[in-house]
């Protein structure tokens, strides 16, 4: 090859070089898509057909069982309507929100406590607790967060308050419980206790309406279920006794039923706590047969153990009710007159009862995490 030749070659390699440069916009970055696309297949026609676009798949529930989301155990859900599924789950550490895509992390939690929010503003939370009552122990925070978990503000006041319920109607209404019923009208800010439950520890709370229900105790074991008008909030006045018994409980209020569950089985009311029936048919295996007001309870039942310590009622059907006890989960299907133990349940306790999805899925909270149960 000659001289000449090679250097003609190298010039028109050279040119097409330079032509390929031009093309290119100085200094343009290459993006990359944060999310993959799809790429149609080739085809042999001139028309490429469209493929679909890909969808999230939401994170399935598990079937039965135990609740875990980023591989940690769930220790709580917040459900806001029960025809709808939970809006959030919180691990030890994390708060996690529902969407359309699923389950997403929100970001780390502040602090320990139980998690509530409020049914008309979704994005507001509350998160606290209290030291063991009597015993004493260390200052718990009270934290708020108005955007749905992303940011906390510790609220000096609400030290020690472990939430419980927000109106239904009021974000800022906010029922507590600090060893004593509290109530907050703006948001956590400052506290108050509700006249008359000085020296009452608190058990059970529920929000019917204007009316508030607690189940309190004295020192020595006795309880009344009291009933607080908060029609206005800024008058309030000693609580009606309702129902006198022995050893906390839990209450359930819904429209004119009221459930009370005690260590001797279930009072039922469908008049506002007017009249009562009582049943323990079923309970036998979770409650006590006397009255320890009047008696000494048997040992073989204080060896055994007893309690019934939370209870839901099931949207779609007022005659079925569940109740948490120290062993499982038991239903009724007859408005509480009889009970049977719920055996895909584990013999834990279930400390609380949220019903979800129109009463088809129940989240179940035992020492051992968020136990999920379809119905």
């Amino acid at each position: 090859m000659t001289g000449g030749r090679v250097r003609l070659l190298w010039l028109l390699a050279l040119a097409s070089l330079l032509v390929a440069c031009a093309r290119r916009a100085p200094g343009t970055p290459t993006t990359v898509p944060e999310t993959p696309t799809a790429v149609p297949s080739p085809t042999p026609t001139s028309t490429a057909t469209p493929q679909p676009t890909p969808t999230a798949t939401p994170t399935p529930l598990p079937t039965s069982g135990y609740l875990e989301l980023a591989g940690d155990r769930v220790v709580g859900v917040v459900v806001l309507d029960p025809q709808d599924d939970a809006r959030y789950a919180a691990t030890a550490t994390a708060l996690f929100r529902r969407s359309e895509r699923g389950w997403e992390r929100v970001g780390p939690l502040p602090g320990p406590g139980t998690l509530v929010s409020a049914p008309s503003d979704p994005a507001t939370l509350y998160l606290g607790d209290h030291p063991p009552c009597f015993q004493g122990g260390e200052p718990v925070t009270f934290y708020r967060s108005q955007d749905g978990g992303t940011s906390w503000e510790a609220l000096a006041q609400g030290q020690d308050v472990r939430p419980l319920l927000v109106h239904p109607s009021d974000p800022n209404l906010v029922i507590g419980d600090r060893c004593q019923l509290v109530l907050s009208q703006n948001g956590g800010e400052t506290w108050a206790t509700l006249p008359g439950v000085e020296g009452l520890t608190v058990f059970g709370a529920a929000l019917e309406g204007t009316s508030l229900y607690g189940v309190l105790t004295s020192e020595g074991g006795t309880t009344w279920l009291m009933r607080f008008d908060l029609s206005d909030p800024r008058r309030l006045s000693p609580g009606e006794r309702l129902l006198e018994f022995w050893g906390g409980g839990t209450v359930l209020a819904r429209g004119d039923l009221l459930l009370v569950a005690e260590p001797r089985g279930v009072h039922i009311s469908h008049d506002r706590g007017a009249r009562w029936e009582f049943s323990r048919a079923g309970l036998e295996d979770v409650t006590i047969s006397v009255d320890p007001l009047t008696e000494s309870i048997p040992t073989e039942e204080l060896a055994r153990g007893y309690g019934l310590l939370s209870a839901a009622a099931d949207p779609a059907d007022p005659r079925h009710l569940w109740l948490g006890t120290v062993r499982g989960l038991y239903e009724s299907l007859d408005g509480g007159a009889t009970w049977q133990r719920v055996t895909t349940v584990p013999a834990t306790e279930i400390r609380e009862i949220t019903v979800a999805r129109g009463g088809s899925l129940l989240y179940l909270g035992t020492p051992e995490g968020i136990f999920v149960l379809p119905t």
